[in-house]
């Protein structure tokens, strides 16, 4: 008869073999955390920061809870531990700042238990501050306890239905043992576990491969000893590299003589037809001493005889043989499940009498090698028997059976079909890779029965999840009917097919992949059901990794990858709309009406689930908060522009939420979702930089076990859901560089357990909230970068119950107040305190002294006055200091520069007097240095740069700056090679302050090998630049305009590559315009003006340049010759081009006009000739065109295309330039901006147009000698705020002077000289208060008196008033009331 062979397993199911538990991933992080971390008094232990990482904005030093009361140690204790792994605070020009980071799920080995779950994810948890919690997260108050308490009944209530099903399906696997199966049970008292856990260094497990032997006595005889040790050593090492046993363990002993009767004896209780298979195995135990070889050569042995073993297990009856957990079922019995209830429940009756199942001793002879007996009979009848009543069966190639027969006659078998899988059959593909498969020809025999010991450990699992559910809807029989599914072991491989590998990093041109097609038979009244929920299950746990993890507890030594799963998920039956309305109400209460909207990602994540969601889930099939779980996680898809982000982290994929990240079942889980694995409830969301748009969900509440959610760096907008404030477990926010406006939740604010609270560089506004109400945990607030905050900064902190916050960040934020009447005693454990840009005020009080952990302290940018206290000297730990931009006064103390631990410090732009102190005590800690001062500053800050060099240690100096300062002393030649990590060399001298720098530059500035930006501008160098700077391979900055210089310019310097910004100007030096063709960075600005011996061609100069990064180029008053070429229009970065009084030649080229950047364009006097083109009046950028002095000619082109920022246009002293200056002043030049016109000789004509009057910026409006005509409009008074300098002279203007013209208060030289004016000179013209010079020369025609100026506070200089015959003059009034500024008075 045919007979089926099921093996029961007594496994757990999991959703995934790889997952660990929550509180595990808890646990692990605070075990990381706690090997930075600084002993501190119980009952919290403070954790420092990690090292400072460039690019990273994230911060450390959270509070975790002690695991068990830690003995007293002394405070300062603690902080100088922390201090000792405290990173260096980050320059405030860098926003990225230290951070630890986010927690990960990361990858364990073997757990050393016997659940199975070895390899598996471990979420890593953050450092926890304040009161011990929960081994999830959870605080030890009432509320807490109370949540926990909930969420453990609703997981009792679940499994309530499964539990049932167990206990029933035990009894009835126990009532259905015969008289002769326990017999045999009780005569082999042994035990199989199918699990790849068990403990084999309990003393009382054996395991091989996949099979593990438990007995609770073992005979302590030579055989016993050694079968164990070598089992042991083989459980323990066999699935990681490691050296073979010992070799005194695998010698032969007298024992082993009687290793064949060990293995006949048991084999020949089962069935005499199996002698054959006896004789082989033995020959096989005897002779192989390797047990890593001795599983691979019994079944290589064995599989000669394999075909007529088949044939005889097929034919022999069986009718039941339970041994352990292997069950021989017959054909009426198929259709049971066989489950126990539990490993201690061993005949399954739920009566404590297992004595029958009971280890007895029987001399020894049988117990110390029932692996061995027991792996043969899975080999001899797993390689052949398989039957099921109405499903037809392919188990590793054997035949299948026709159970339609009831009666207890065997039934005739017949091999199933090759092309089409056999009733109850479930074919599974998915892809391998094989190791230098190709280049090694790599049999598949090597591997195909590890790949099938794997699958028969996996589908067990996940069938086992499928107990207790319900059946599909659509099935009239079964509707409403649990599962009660079994599986026919072992599975197969029916064919395996060479298919192109994928393009991956990690595979190679040696490796071969291969599509496997596997068998699985299952049982179930309900195939169809059963089928799909099964092939989903499978599809996701091969996915996630779980046949990987499998194939390692098999045989870790194995070549073979898996990759994926290859296969589809069969259609179900298209939901109804009784399937979609059943969804939505159940859905209602999370969103509400918003589900009945098809536009909002409420419907769109409805819809999704219903109708296109891979697992096909029919409402009232799983529990309803599995249900919502995965709506919200595909809400939180739809509303964030799941289809446009960066990577989707398989979300709405068939797999549970819970592996909607980026694990895979194999690398750390650092992005997407992950889930407490105590109940699969959602812990942790992390979608940082993953071009997330929308508005974030308040359905996220539903997640009422969240402790971490990260979405930083994205393009969210909208406001910040105050419902995320019922989340409590919620202890790490992170909403930072996005778009959110409004204002910041009180409910975020007042979480209970919140750590760590960023949300710097949004847009939020309003009141900054109250801290009150979380209880003691905060470690990190940072509201950077809001400008719309506000708040006393007072109020703030006496809100904030914690005595372990650690950061507390709010640059640009606006609180107001003083910093006087903190309580910051209580405070000690703050090492970070950055107010920038905060509007406080007052004085820097001296109790910032109390902080005794301070690490960084940033207050630039406020409105502080009075010294800089000394008592920030006490501050031990103190390692950067930022009080630039305020308004300080009085000496730098000596004790601050003094400090052993300050490595950065900034007084820039204060008005700080004195001598800058010697940093000779600071012990070598110092690596920046800035004290920059306003140019126009009139207080003098001395600063001794040779003494400075020699006083530093100077091996960890990064940056020294000191621009503006009073300097003096020279470069020391020998000091200069201990600043080998010397970045920043900034020392631009005071323009009033004297000479600077004197002396030469050392030739030992090429020690400073990493120097990248070099600034002495302003000083009195001499000499030549040295060869040897230019060792600093990275310079990228190089100033040393306004010295002495008077040699050749290096010809190294044309080879630097990251070069971007050259200024030499104002020295003598010599050679020619450096062209940098080899540069990689592409030089932007580069200035030799003034240096009147370099030379050089501009037609080279612009063909060889690198053109894609120049924007200024300035070359005044060198020897050039050429023309300007054609290919300047290829200078499409190209923003300020001056090259004056240089001696180009030729044309304006039209290229020019390509220039779209262009803002400046100074080409005066050259030689140029020609037009005008008006490519270059088209260019929309265009601000100042100055070509004066030039033989230019032709018509002042239509600037009306400039995007209304043109403001100057110089033309002076080209008498062939020609224009009507009525047109021009009404449209084509833009009046918006336009500020100041010279057109002196040119020739132009018109009349001065009344739209003048539009331009309310025009500040400038010279001409000489043109042909002007008509009279002055009066519009010109609506000039009074801009005009100041109104010259006509030598034209043709007519008329009276308007009297509106004494509305111009700022105008400061009036010049209308030459005309043919007339009328009465008003007498306001005397009254402008600004005028400087009035010159009305030749305007015989004016009457009226001339003005006494006596209004005009002290600015008149010159008055010519020749030639104005009708003026009266009274020269003693004159005289009188005339201000003493009077030079010059023409009256003739």
């Amino acid at each position: 008869p045919a007979l089926s062979l099921s093996l029961s397993l007594s496994l757990s199911h999991r959703r995934s073999s790889s997952s660990t538990t929550m509180a595990e991933r808890r646990r692990r992080i605070e075990e990381e955390d706690e090997d930075n971390a600084a002993p501190a008094l119980p009952p919290t232990r403070r954790i420092s920061r990690g090292p400072s990482q460039p690019g990273s904005r994230r911060h450390g030093g959270a509070s975790v809870p002690t695991a068990a009361a830690a003995a007293p140690v002394p405070a300062s204790g603690a902080v100088a531990a922390s201090r000792a792994a405290r990173a260096a605070a980050r320059p405030k020009s860098d926003r990225r700042r230290d951070v630890d980071r986010k927690p990960r799920a990361k990858r364990t080995g073997p757990d050393d238990d016997d659940d199975g779950g070895d390899a598996k994810i471990a979420a890593v948890a953050p450092a926890a501050a304040g009161p011990p919690r929960a081994s999830v997260g959870v605080g030890s108050d009432q509320a807490m306890m109370q949540h926990r308490e909930n969420r453990a009944n609703r997981k009792a209530r679940n499994s309530n239905g499964s539990k049932s099903i167990e206990k029933r399906l035990s009894n009835r696997t126990a009532t259905s043992a015969s008289t002769t199966s326990t017999e045999r049970l009780a005569s082999n008292p042994t035990t199989l576990n199918r699990t790849a856990g068990t403990d084999p260094s309990s003393g009382d497990g054996v395991a091989v491969g996949a099979f593990a032997y438990t007995s609770s006595a073992m005979p302590p005889d030579h055989r016993s000893q050694k079968a164990n040790l070598i089992a042991n050593y083989t459980g323990q090492h066999r699935r990681r590299a490691s050296p073979p046993p010992p070799s005194d363990l695998l010698q032969p002993s007298p024992q082993d003589n009687h290793i064949q009767e060990d293995v006949e004896q048991p084999l020949r209780s089962v069935d005499p037809m199996m002698q054959q298979a006896t004789v082989v195995a033995a020959r096989v135990v005897k002779e192989e001493e390797d047990p890593y070889k001795l599983e691979h050569r019994l079944r290589a042995e064995f599989r000669e005889e394999k075909q007529r073993l088949e044939q005889e297990v097929r034919n022999t009856l069986l009718q039941e043989v339970a041994i352990g957990e292997v069950v021989v079922q017959d054909t009426d019995a198929s259709r049971r499940r066989r489950r126990r209830s539990s490993n201690n429940d061993r005949d399954g009756d739920d009566d404590d009498d297992d004595s029958k199942f009971s280890d007895s001793d029987d001399g020894g002879q049988n117990k110390n090698r029932k692996w061995l007996w027991i792996l043969l009979i899975v080999l001899v009848v797993g390689g052949g028997v398989g039957a099921g009543v109405g499903i037809a069966t392919s188990n590793r190639g054997s035949g299948s059976s026709d159970a339609s027969n009831n009666d207890d006659t065997p039934a005739a078998t017949s091999p199933p079909s090759t092309n089409e899988p056999a009733n109850g059959e479930i074919i599974l593909d998915y892809g391998i890779i094989v190791k230098d498969g190709l280049k090694d020809d790599v049999p598949a025999t090597l591997y195909t029965q590890d790949l099938n010991d794997a699958m028969d450990l996996l589908a067990p699992e996940v069938l086992d999840g499928l107990i207790g559910q319900t059946a599909t809807a659509g099935d009239v029989n079964n509707a409403g009917r649990h599962l009660e599914p079994s599986i026919v072991l072992p599975t197969s491989i029916k064919t395996i097919e060479t298919i192109d590998c994928p393009d991956e990093s990690f595979i190679t041109s040696d490796d071969k992949c291969e599509k496997i097609s596997a068998s699985v038979v299952i049982n179930d009244d309900d195939l169809f059901n059963v089928q799909q929920q099964f092939l989903r299950g499978m599809f996701a746990a091969i996915n996630d990794g779980s046949l990987q993890t499998k194939l390692e507890q098999v045989n870790n030594n194995a070549r073979v990858r898996i990759t994926e799963a290859l296969f589809d998920v069969a259609p179900t039956p298209a939901p109804s709309m009784s399937d979609f309305a059943r969804t939505r109400d159940l859905l209602f209460p999370v969103s509400g009406n918003l589900l009945l909207d098809a536009s909002t990602p409420q419907y769109k994540a409805l819809s999704w689930l219903v109708l296109d969601d891979p697992q096909q889930i029919i409402p009232d099939t799983i529990p309803v908060d599995d249900l919502r779980q995965r709506y919200v996680a595909a809400l939180l898809y739809f509303a964030t522009a799941g289809d446009d982000w960066k990577i989707q982290y398989n979300f709405l994929s068939v797999r549970h939420i819970c592996d909607w990240n980026d694990g895979n079942g194999i690398n750390d889980v650092e992005n997407g979702i992950a889930c407490d694995d105590e109940d699969e409830s959602v812990a942790f969301i992390s979608l940082e930089d993953n071009y997330l748009s929308g508005t974030i969900p308040a359905e996220l509440q539903l997640f009422s076990t969240l402790w971490y959610l990260d979405f930083e760096e994205n393009q969210l907008h909208g406001t910040i859901p105050t419902e995320l404030g019922t989340v409590i477990d919620l202890s790490y926010l992170h909403l930072a560089r996005n778009q959110l406006t409004g204002t910041i939740p009180p409910s975020i604010a007042n979480l209970p357990y919140l750590q760590r609270l960023w949300l710097f560089e949004n847009e939020l506004a309003g009141p900054i909230p109250s801290f009150s109400g979380n209880l003691g945990w905060f470690s990190i607030i940072d509201l950077d970068f809001n400008e719309g905050l506000y708040g006393n900064i007072n109020d703030i902190f006496n809100s904030i119950n914690s005595n372990t916050l650690v950061e507390f960040w709010c640059n640009n934020c606006f609180l107001g107040g003083t910093l006087d009447s903190l309580d910051l005693e209580r405070f000690e454990d703050l090492e970070i305190l950055s107010l920038a840009n905060a509007d406080l005020s007052g004085t820097i009080p001296t109790s910032l002294a109390l902080l005794s952990s301070l690490a960084r302290l940033d207050l630039d940018g406020n409105y502080f006055l009075g010294p800089i206290p000394p008592e920030l000297a006490t501050l031990s730990f103190l390692e950067a200091l930022d009080l630039s931009s305020n308004k300080l006064n009085g000496k730098i103390p000596d004790v601050i520069a003094a400090m052993p631990s300050l490595r950065k410090i900034d007084l820039s732009f204060n008005s700080l007097t004195g001598t800058v102190p010697s940093f000779a005590r600071n012990n070598g800690a110092l690596e920046e240095v800035e004290l920059k001062r306003d140019e126009h500053d009139q207080n003098s800050l001395d600063f001794n740069v040779e003494q400075f060099f020699n006083d530093v240690t100077g091996f960890e100096v990064t940056t020294i700056i000191c621009n503006h300062c009073t300097l003096s002393g020279s470069l020391p030649e020998g000091a200069m090679t201990k600043f080998r990590n010397l970045e920043e060399l900034q020392l631009a001298n005071s323009r009033s302050s004297g000479i600077g720098i004197v002396g030469s530059l050392p030739t030992t500035m090429g020690f400073l090998i990493n120097l990248r930006s070099l600034d002495l501008d302003g000083n009195s160098l001499t000499g030549s630049i040295p060869a040897e700077l230019f060792n600093a391979k990275e310079l990228e900055e190089l100033a040393m305009a306004g010295n002495q210089l008077n040699s050749a310019i290096p010809s190294e310097l044309n080879s630097m590559v990251w070069l971007h910004s050259v200024n030499l100007n104002g020295n003598s030096l010599v050679g020619t315009v450096p062209t940098f063709e080899n540069s990689l960075a592409g030089v932007q600005f580069m200035d030799l003006s003034e240096n009147r011996e370099i030379t050089g061609d501009v037609g080279y100069i612009f063909s060889a340049m690198p053109a894609q990064r120049l924007e200024t180029f300035r070359c005044n008053s060198c020897r050039l010759q050429g023309s300007l070429p054609t290919s300047i229009g290829d200078y499409s970065a190209l923003v300020g081009l001056e090259v004056t009084n240089a001696g180009i030649t030729g044309s304006l080229p039209t290229e020019l006009g390509q220039l779209d950047v262009l803002i400046l364009l100074n080409l005066s006097r050259n030689q140029l000739i020609g037009t005008i083109p008006q490519q270059v009046a088209d260019l929309q950028s265009l601000q100042a065109l100055t070509l004066f002095r030039n033989n230019l000619s032709g018509p002042i082109p239509d600037f009306s295309s400039n995007f209304d920022v043109l403001s100057s246009i110089d033309l002076d002293y080209m008498p062939n330039i020609t224009g009507n200056v009525g047109t021009l002043f009404s449209g084509m030049i833009p009046a918006q901006n336009f500020q100041h016109f010279y057109c002196t000789m040119c020739a132009l004509s018109g009349t001065l147009p009344t739209d003048i009057g539009l331009y309310t910026r025009l500040s400038i409006f010279n001409t000489k000698s043109s042909k002007i005509s008509g009279s002055i409009p009066s519009e010109i008074g609506q000039l009074s705020d801009s005009l100041t300098s109104f010259h006509v002279r030598s034209a043709l203007l007519n008329g009276a002077i308007p009297t509106e013209m004494s509305h111009l208060m700022n105008l400061q030289s009036l010049d209308l000289g030459g005309n043919d004016l007339a009328g009465n000179l008003p007498n306001g013209i005397g009254k402008l208060p600004s005028l400087w010079t009035l010159s009305l020369w030749g305007n015989g025609a004016l009457t009226g008196a001339v003005p006494t100026f006596a209004e005009n506070v002290g600015a008149i200089q010159i008055v010519d008033l020749n030639g104005l015959f009708g003026l009266s003059f009274n020269m003693d009034a004159f005289f009188t009331k005339a201000p003493t500024s009077l030079n010059a008075l023409k009256c003739e």
